[in-house]
């Protein structure tokens, strides 16, 4: 997409997110998420929907790699 002029937008990236999330592929959503933020794009509460919902019952509340995306303090 890029190559061709294309920029990703939240729509992109939460849809892939949440498709990464469903089919278990942790690694590769949180590293999407790196990207998205390196490229400018903030999650929203969409994305924020989709890594809760997944991380959080893996995880437990406190999921520092959850909170850290969104900069949040895990209590």
């Amino acid at each position: 997409m890029v190559h061709n002029g294309v920029q990703p937008h939240n729509r992109i990236y939460n849809t892939l997110i949440h498709g990464f999330l469903t089919s278990g592929q942790l690694k590769e959503a949180f590293r999407l998420l790196k990207v998205m933020r390196s490229q400018g794009v903030l999650p929203n509460v969409v994305t924020w929907n989709s890594v809760m919902s997944h991380d959080l019952p893996l995880q437990g509340w406190k999921s520092q790699r959850s909170c850290s995306f969104f900069f949040i303090p895990c209590l």
